[in-house]
């Protein structure tokens, strides 16, 4: 099937021979054909949908409007004048005679001459410029590509591609962070045509979005659109190329945009950089390139030493204006406005060193230290029963199905619960019975439980101090109970009786209700650990019924939806949460099993306090902090 792309929608080309050609015809809602003839050819049009007003010129040489609908047909003869006017979207089947150049326009909105027109014939392609830092997002960028920072679930690069006919060719510029944006597109869009230019000195004086889209000259022949990374449009449609045009919005601050001067026609007379003396409309960063060749041209002749692209939009080549609403990424305040509005009451639980996505059915996870992805990828075949099927394995990312159902959290259901505990006991003995069936030679579990229990906790902790200096030192009063310094609770540890393991390869890491999927059969688990110590098969039972214990005390789903806060009145720290009655009776019932299943109960209360110690240096404030006060509360009464 040949697609030939026109200013009001597009032409599907099923069958084309010496004897006719037989097209399917979209036109979008308001969209009209050029008012034309056609010399030889004839053909016959059925409105397979919509509603349509047809000019159609009668044998007298009068021009008849028909109001036409779902099921009608017309019939244009040669030398006959016609024309189409969509009034709702509609789509046409047309068979006519094989003269498909035969058209003599008489008046046509996108100014096109007659017969065919070879820009339509060509595929056009969506051109997205992502290679450089985003220094303007600081310290959100440091480790990502601005392309990969989520907003509401998917990444900022998803929402513009998502826009994208989907029998458009899209081409992306990568350079920094490329290997990770390259794997997210190609887990998350793999059926798209997508085409990657690697821009090497992403960085340097003569780099920016004009110097990028140069490496890509080769690839854009044709029409082609042009976006920036940090441009998300709100509307369903990007407009279409009938023209050289950009988007513009207007603004009151054209001291950080590009702005243009338009006159009453919408051509753009006057261009300006950045300047307190620009214009009312800012330049989005959407630009439609029909005519290409005057564009490159003019591109390369005004590009310098800069880097802009913009600078083609202050030289004779001729646009229009298309006004469009938008949302701006592009710095980070733009990027948390944006992330509040499309997010409304959502709150992200972000870390620094990983991020989470979910688009187009799949659960897609990003980390920047690719041993973590690599490590969780070995995992997932020690747990393939009990996790839903990946999708994608990369470097640093990877994916997996999006199992239907709702979590723990979600359901808050008592009864559920004591059904997925009777599931989580089995789904840890089974392996334990294996194992102990297995030759295995000897594994040193102890040595992985000081690495995981000790080592890790004060590597976190200074990691979380450097941010806080001195708060391990400091006695905190909290609703209203004094607690000790955290090194008093620390140094009262036994970590030799959590050494003391339960090995198991089934075992998950991150255990709680946030991360267990039921649909009302069966259940799921997702987010599991990577490794325990430097194990990559075994770990920790304990550890499990740690976290699931934990995890009723906190929901992470409530913390997401932002139901927490802590406020620190004249010195009294006071924690704003409170679980579900659910949660809360399940929890009770929990200790009894616990105890009645022969775990250790306060080994399981001291694990829990070193969980939230350990999260806190994760998580960014206020969350972080609130973690820190409720992990010495834990403690605190813990031992009393």
């Amino acid at each position: 099937m040949k697609i030939v792309n026109k200013p009001w929608g597009k032409e599907e080309w099923l069958e084309q021979n010496e004897f006719y050609c037989y097209k399917r015809i979209y036109i979008n809602k308001g969209g009209r054909t050029s008012y034309q003839y056609h010399k030889e050819k004839i053909e016959t049009n059925y409105i397979i949908s919509g509603k349509a007003e047809v000019w159609l010129e009668n044998a007298n040489g009068i021009i008849d409007i028909l109001d036409l609908k779902e099921n009608d047909f017309f019939t244009v003869k040669n030398m006959r004048k016609h024309r189409v006017i969509a009034k709702t979207d509609i789509i046409l089947q047309e068979v006519s005679t094989p003269q498909v150049d035969d058209v003599i326009r008489i008046s046509d909105d996108a100014q096109r001459p007659d017969g065919k027109i070879e820009n339509e014939h060509l595929k056009p392609a969506f051109c997205i410029v992502s290679s450089g830092k985003g220094t303007r997002m600081h310290h959100l960028t440091e480790n990502i590509n601005k392309a990969l920072l989520p907003i509401n679930g998917k990444a900022v690069i998803s929402h513009i591609i998502d826009k994208v006919p989907e029998n458009y060719d899209i081409i992306i510029t990568t350079g920094y962070k490329a290997e990770s944006l390259k794997e997210y597109c190609e887990a998350v869009h793999k059926e798209r045509n997508i085409t990657y230019v690697h821009v090497e000195d992403y960085d340097g004086k003569t780099s920016g979005p004009g110097a990028s889209l140069l490496r890509c000259k080769h690839l854009l022949q044709r029409p082609f659109y042009f976006s920036t990374v940090d441009c998300l449009i709100k509307n369903d449609k990007i407009p279409s190329i009938d023209s050289d045009w950009i988007g513009l919005s207007p603004t009151s601050i054209p001291d950080i945009y590009s702005t243009a001067d338009l006159d009453e026609n919408m051509n753009v007379i006057n261009f300006k950089n950045k300047s307190k003396d620009g214009y009312d409309y800012a330049y989005i960063g959407l630009s439609g390139i029909y005519n290409y060749e005057k564009f490159w041209e003019t591109l390369m002749k005004k590009i310098g030493v800069s880097g802009e692209f913009v600078s083609v939009y202050m030289s004779d080549y001729k646009v229009k204006a298309k006004i469009l609403d938008w949302y701006d990424t592009g710095t980070i305040d733009s990027y948390h406005n944006v992330k509040q509005i499309m997010e409304k009451d959502y709150f992200m639980l972000n870390k620094s060193d990983e991020y989470f996505y979910s688009v187009n059915n799949k659960i897609i996870k990003i980390f920047i230290d690719n041993n973590i992805c690599e490590n969780r990828i070995k995992r997932s075949k020690f747990l393939k029963n009990y996790i839903p099927k990946l999708t994608y394995g990369g470097a640093n990312v990877y994916a997996y199905e999006k199992f239907e159902g709702k979590t723990l959290y979600e359901i808050d259901d008592y009864h559920v619960f004591k059904e997925f505990l009777s599931w989580m006991k089995n789904f840890h003995t089974s392996e334990i019975q294996k194992i102990s069936e297995m030759n295995i030679p000897e594994y040193n579990i102890k040595k992985d439980a000081k690495i995981f229990y000790h080592d890790k906790t004060y590597k976190r902790l200074n990691r979380f101090l450097e941010k806080y200096p001195n708060l391990d030192k400091l006695e905190h009063n909290i609703d209203d109970v004094q607690y000790k310094d955290l090194n008093y609770y620390l140094d009262k540890i036994d970590w030799k009786i959590l050494e003391d393991c339960l090995p198991s390869k089934t075992f998950h890491g991150d255990l709680q209700f946030d991360n267990v999927i039921y649909n009302g059969e069966d259940f799921k688990l997702i987010d599991w650990r990577q490794s325990f110590g430097n194990s990559t098969e075994y770990g920790d039972i304990y550890y499990d019924l740690a976290k699931l214990y934990g995890g009723l005390h906190i929901s992470y789903y409530d913390i997401k939806k932002n139901k927490f806060s802590f406020d620190n009145i004249e010195g009294n720290i006071k924690l704003n949460y409170e679980p579900s009655n659910n949660l809360k009776l399940f929890r009770k019932y929990y200790e009894r099993w616990i105890v009645e299943n022969g775990y250790d109960l306060n080994k399981i209360k001291t694990l829990t306090f070193l969980i939230y110690l350990n999260m806190s240096p994760l998580h960014e404030e206020p969350f972080d902090l609130f973690l820190f006060y409720f992990a010495k509360k834990l403690i605190g009464k813990n031992e009393n």
